[in-house]
């Protein structure tokens, strides 16, 4: 009969990142060894054991079950407790009515804590379907935590994140993507019986976008977004690399690139998130720092193809840009400026505007940029489509310009539609002093 592994002799899970290597100066180097003491501790902690209740006890609560001991006092809980480590029980709480108590053995001390139940059992942030759940988490912490206490305190402190397994695998995978983009910029065609090796680089714009898009999309400071989360399995810290114990609530996870950590060590990572497309769950209403990054693009990919399509196709059209779209838009105008002051000279406005898109999020200045570059290209047709600059002003300045200040009150967006299309129209007449210079 062959021999069946015990729990202790069964393998450490692997984390995610175990067998990946990563090239550095040509070479392949392993990611950082994972550390398993706290793994091994959490293995060492004491087992939750119910005491039962020997005697009917009145009046118990629907939510507790033979562990319930009614109205005893702390001494003979002590003395129920007092043989086995980890055992447990819950009485009726001497200090307040309808309130209960839970009692737990732990180092030969019976620890006390005021018992809650909304459907779910608790006596601190953590919510447990049972009590058992609840024990056995809760002795875990106190194992781990009592016998791993400096060592688990130097845990963020002493970690290095140039050397933790999340930038290692960020290296990797900012690597592949821009090999990715190298071959996809290069193609061989077949002329004239030759093959001609070439790239696909855009054709000259009348006006210069003047960036260089992998170093615009890289230089994009993003903060990870980390909610606390019940990891299900072993999970180890993309940050210092040692185990993440507990049953529930072990740490936090980046919302957009996924990142795992103790909730400590998550306070020492920089704002350097790389969102994964498959953490987004809708390209419409996300961050745009969060699209932009995600997909790698200077400009989020459905304004990019749209304007492509429409200067491919549309800019000869008559009214282009002036068909009406929802009438509940124009309700929605918002005040983006402040009123102009009298005999400010147009460089000195230009050079307002100018300082203002300075001050927006990297991503957002870059997709308004890009978007300007193409709507001047449509003002340069507008002897056929009949939209110049005024007439775009109109229909993008309540895209556009929407002010907090005025949420909830459409008359006073209305009353200063006038000044947003006018900061519009100057963008427009003078994009390269103010996005190129």
């Amino acid at each position: 009969m062959p021999h069946r592994m015990s729990f202790r002799e069964r393998p450490i899970p692997k984390p995610r990142y175990c067998n990946m290597v990563y090239p550095q100066g040509g070479d392949s180097q392993a990611l950082p060894t994972w550390k398993t003491y706290l793994y091994q501790l959490q293995k060492e902690a004491p087992k939750p054991k119910k005491i039962l209740s020997t005697r009917d006890v009145p009046q118990r609560p629907p939510f507790y079950g033979n562990e319930y001991h009614g109205n005893i006092t702390r001494e003979e809980a002590e003395q129920l407790l007092c043989e086995q480590e980890g055992s447990y029980l819950v009485r009726k709480s001497d200090r307040a009515p309808d309130a209960y108590t839970l009692a737990i053995r732990f180092d030969g001390i019976t620890k006390n804590f005021k018992l809650y139940y909304d459907g779910l059992h608790y006596v601190g942030e953590k919510r447990f379907e049972t009590v058992e759940q609840l024990v056995a988490d809760g002795l875990i912490h106190f194992y781990v935590e009592s016998r791993a206490a400096d060592y688990i305190a130097s845990l963020s402190n002493e970690s290095n994140y140039a050397e933790s397994p999340y930038l290692a695998y960020s290296v990797k995978k900012k690597r592949l993507q821009q090999g990715k983009k190298t071959n996809a910029s290069r193609r061989i065609d077949f002329v004239d019986g030759k093959l001609i090796e070439s790239t696909n680089e855009p054709q000259d714009l009348t006006v210069d976008l003047d960036v260089d898009l992998s170093s615009m999309v890289s230089d994009i400071e993003k903060p990870h977004v980390f909610k606390t989360t019940n990891f299900i399995g072993l999970h180890w810290c993309d940050f210092c690399a040692n185990f993440m114990w507990g049953l529930i609530a072990q740490g936090v996870k980046c919302q957009d690139c996924g990142f795992e950590a103790h909730k400590k060590c998550s306070e020492k990572v920089p704002n350097d998130c790389m969102p994964d497309i498959k953490h987004l769950k809708s390209l419409f209403g996300a961050d745009l720092t969060t699209v932009v990054k995600a997909h790698q693009t200077p400009v989020p990919v459905v304004v990019e193809k749209c304007v492509k399509e429409i200067e491919q196709r549309g800019l000869n059209v008559e009214g282009l840009y002036r068909v009406a779209g929802l009438h509940d838009d124009v309700e929605e105008i918002r005040m983006a400026f402040d009123k102009g002051q009298p005999g400010i000279s147009e460089e000195d406005k230009a050079k307002v505007l100018k300082d203002g898109l300075a001050a927006l999020p990297t991503a957002h200045s870059q997709t308004l940029k890009y978007l300007f570059a193409h709507l001047v290209r449509v003002t340069e047709k507008k002897s056929k489509n009949m939209m110049g600059a005024p007439n775009l002003a109109i229909i993008f300045a309540p895209t556009l310009m929407r002010s907090p200040e005025s949420l909830g009150d459409p008359l006073k967006g209305l009353q200063y539609a006038a000044l947003e299309q006018r900061a519009i129209e100057m963008m427009l007449t003078q994009y390269k002093d103010i996005f190129l210079k």
